[in-house]
């Protein structure tokens, strides 16, 4: 049988002699569909056996079998909707074609580099679009687990007092003892964001919040350190920290707008410049 003939050269090896046709030695026939050993390449490679190749083969020639006689019956009896479809086809071809020469296009070719004057130029000039939807806090916080009780007096004091050198003593140290850690003092949270991290139902939050604070707890195997450094209020406007990567993704995408506008009108202009097309009156 040929399918067992398929299987046991591998499935995986069929290939034609010179100069023979794709077209040659067909496996199924769906009226005047053919399926070819050459579409079976590398179906069942995979297998563990060869009984699971030969099943493999067996179960792709009888899903090309049941689609194509499913497409035959639809054919047959959607006539007048067969002309929408294929002109939906085509049109998604044809868009398909573009987007992809675009996607190329900007990809060599756009100035994807947006400096920090940009981005504060564009926060400035649309500072209204970014306003607040939910309060966020300015923020830093450790959970040390198995820390040396000898160095937590100094470590309390770094996380508290804001420095360079504080924060570049509190960050090596967190990289040896801390399971989770943020030690910067530029970036913002939700509340639901700190929450997924840090246990907030164990601290006084408010209170700690809105006087700027520090507050530490123990749970069951880490001591949580937190120091709230400022906050801002629903509808407030977002700290550019905060909206910085979308301000740089309005920024390129504008830019890349922009480009590719340019390349469809210098198209067209070149094209009307050389008489490529014309309309007819």
């Amino acid at each position: 049988m040929l399918i067992i003939a398929l299987v046991a050269a591998g499935c995986n090896k069929l290939t034609r002699k010179k100069g023979e046709s794709r077209e040659a030695n067909p496996v199924a026939r769906v009226y005047d569909k053919y399926l070819y050993e050459a579409d079976l390449k590398g179906v069942g490679t995979n297998a563990a056996t060869p009984e699971d190749s030969l099943t493999a083969v067996k179960n792709y020639i009888d899903r090309w079998i049941r689609q194509e006689l499913i497409l035959r019956y639809a054919k047959e009896n959607l006539p007048e909707e067969l002309e929408e479809i294929e002109k939906k086809i085509d049109n998604y071809r044809q868009q398909l074609i573009v987007y992809t020469y675009e996607r190329e296009l900007v990809a060599q070719k756009l100035d994807t580099v947006v400096s920090t004057d940009e981005l504060q130029q564009y926060y400035d000039k649309h500072r209204d679009a970014f306003s607040l939807r939910t309060g966020l806090f300015n923020l830093k916080y450790a959970r040390l687990r198995n820390a040396p009780r000898a160095r937590l007096d100094s470590v309390k004091k770094w996380m508290q007092k804001s420095s360079y050198p504080n924060n570049s003593k509190l960050t090596n140290f967190c990289r040896q003892f801390a399971v989770r850690y943020q030690t910067s003092d530029t970036v913002w949270y939700t509340k639901e964001e700190i929450a997924a991290v840090f246990p907030v139902d164990l601290i006084d939050w408010e209170t700690v919040a809105f006087r700027n604070g520090y507050a530490e707890t123990q749970d069951s195997s880490d001591l949580c350190l937190l120091k709230v450094n400022g906050y801002k209020f629903k509808g407030s406007d977002a700290p550019l920290s905060y909206v910085r990567n979308d301000i740089y993704n309005i920024i390129v995408n504008k830019r890349k707008l922009d480009y590719i506008d340019r390349v469809h009108t210098a198209i067209y202009d070149d094209a009307l410049k050389s008489k490529k097309f014309e309309t007819y009156q």
